[in-house]
């Protein structure tokens, strides 16, 4: 049985296929115009190039409409869930390791360390390991303290907004690589030049998830992961 998605992993999907056809859409765009290049300032070049563009927008503006309608969803989902870390309930299985220890009349630092590494950094979990192991009197280090290991709530919430901000620019095509490509077309129509698409700057499609968030945020993937995947 598959794994359902991760609201990272849907949200890069999203974002993937929004590129992917931009990509798709640039490149037939050029194709039509080639082969007319040398037509280039007449009438026919330019009834032509605007029925090209027209296409090429119609499928660009398709694509981000749908794109965002997911960006928007995973982004509400994501401050859910990275708001609620602290109060979420364990699990079926970290109940269970949790019942264990309790019914041990001895723990050890090295069962504690591992029941608390068991609690993937939920809180309610991790005050239980916190609580017998005080009642144990064993030395042991704050375990309350690893459910907020990796990122904060604040922290979170920043990336989030982090994220969203690199999203829209790229919908809106406002990035940098995107200015530097537009304002290279812009020359070429000045002075009325050939224009060879490879030669103009763009954005490589993205290749994985951790591509993807590598090149939007700053935080390591696994680490927004734990935020606001659970």
């Amino acid at each position: 049985m598959l794994e359902p998605m991760k609201r990272t992993e849907i949200l890069y999907s999203a974002m993937k296929d929004f590129t992917d056809a931009r990509i798709a859409a640039r490149a037939e765009y050029f194709a039509k115009m080639k082969p007319i290049e040398t037509a280039k300032g007449s009438k026919y070049y330019n009834d032509a190039r605007k029925e090209a563009e027209k296409a090429r927008r119609a499928t660009v503006d398709e694509a981000r409409a749908k794109a965002a309608d997911t960006v928007d969803v995973m982004i509400a989902s994501m401050r859910k869930a990275n708001s609620v870390r602290a109060m979420a309930a364990p699990t079926e299985e970290q109940l269970r390791i949790l019942q264990a220890l309790k019914m041990r009349e001895k723990v050890t630092l090295n069962e504690l360390d591992a029941a608390a590494n068991a609690m993937c950094g939920n809180g309610a979990g991790l005050a239980v390991v916190e609580e017998i192991a005080q009642n144990s009197g064993v030395a042991h280090p704050n375990y309350n303290a690893l459910a907020t290991a990796g990122l904060s709530i604040a922290e979170g919430e920043r990336v989030i907004n982090n994220l969203l901000e690199a999203c829209k620019r790229v919908l809106n095509g406002t990035g940098a690589t995107r200015a530097a490509e537009l304002n290279r077309l812009r020359q070429a129509d000045i002075h009325n030049e050939h224009i060879n698409p490879d030669d103009l700057p763009q954005e490589p499609p993205y290749e994985s998830v951790s591509d993807f968030y590598a090149r939007n945020i700053s935080t390591p993937y696994d680490i927004f992961s734990q935020a606001v995947d659970n």
